[in-house]
């Protein structure tokens, strides 16, 4: 929306609807505070070196959409040994995309993901990309037990490639029994969700239990799959907490906001003497989805209105 329609749009309202007009006030203050914010670290520039995925040593990558660091060693199984923090290369899936695989060709690499950024790669980054089409039509973005059974079939099907598994949990939306309650009472304001009619520890709630759902199933995949794995996230989350330089409060996660919340991400590593024997072969083609598909899953996840 042009910014002559929108100040137009704001004006009839105030005529039409004071009341509703007045609570949109915190809302927009709080919408312009998190773009300066935006444009400062844009300005300065990435006060970070973000680690690359593909230069490290691993059969397996299993990637958490939008996971903290300091939640997930709150709920990291002991067995899984030691949660470093890293920094991820971006605060958001298309920066990450970017930074990490945009200029390369990685024909010894599947990857198996629901994430609607992955289409803006090239067709021939990967060996294959693995695209879960059924999420489209559930509450239930990519359900992580599919997100399983597909990355559970990639490995006996590519047993000399090394595989990447990115599911979108703790990515919103939430579900489990808190999720299905504090989603259906978030509010949304220009791309943002913010707690409307319940607090910030429900969020935080809600969020952990999104974690501990998806934690489950790569406690069965893990158990299903050989060679070395790394689990680790794309970006993190804010929660509530206050940003910088202008303080207003952000939830959700955005491109160009490198704050603690956003860039400070777990690194597992499991350690196997069961190594695969990876080898490089040519693209077999992957379908990409459409812009339309693309665009429905982004507005499913919250990304555009």
């Amino acid at each position: 929306m042009a910014l002559s329609e929108y100040l137009l749009t704001v004006l009839n309202r105030a005529v039409t609807d004071p009341k509703s007009a007045l609570s949109q006030i915190p809302l927009e203050l709080n919408y312009y505070g998190r773009r300066i914010n935006q444009h400062y670290f844009s300005l300065i520039g990435p006060s970070m070196n973000g680690h690359n995925l593909v230069d490290e040593d691993w059969d397996t990558a299993i990637i958490l959409d939008a996971c903290r660091y300091d939640i997930f060693n709150q709920n990291c199984p002991e067995e899984w040994g030691v949660v470093e923090k890293r920094t991820a290369p971006g605060s958001q899936s298309r920066e990450y995309f970017q930074k990490t695989f945009y200029d390369g060709e990685y024909h010894d690499t599947v990857y198996i993901t629901s994430n609607p950024y992955i289409t803006d790669l090239p067709e021939d980054t990967f060996h294959t990309i693995k695209l879960d089409e059924t999420w489209e039509d559930t509450a239930q973005q990519a359900p992580p037990g599919v997100v399983t059974q597909e990355a559970k079939k990639a490995h006996k099907e590519y047993p000399k490639k090394r595989i990447i598994v990115h599911y979108m949990q703790p990515h919103l939306p939430f579900f489990g029994v808190i999720g299905e309650h504090v989603w259906d009472k978030l509010g949304w304001h220009r791309g943002m969700y913010y707690p409307k009619d319940v607090d910030v520890k429900e969020v935080k709630k809600a969020y952990t239990e999104n974690l501990q759902v998806v934690l489950e199933h790569v406690k069965d995949l893990l158990v299903n799959i050989d060679g070395k794995i790394i689990i680790t996230s794309d970006h993190g989350e804010m929660l509530g907490e206050r940003m910088y330089p202008i303080p207003v409060r952000g939830y959700d996660h955005f491109h160009s906001l490198y704050l603690p919340e956003l860039i400070e991400v777990p690194w597992v590593e499991i350690e196997s003497d069961n190594r695969r024997e990876i080898e490089s072969s040519p693209p077999e083609g992957t379908v990409q989805s459409s812009s339309e598909v693309q665009k429905k899953r982004l507005k499913a996840l919250g990304y555009v209105e």
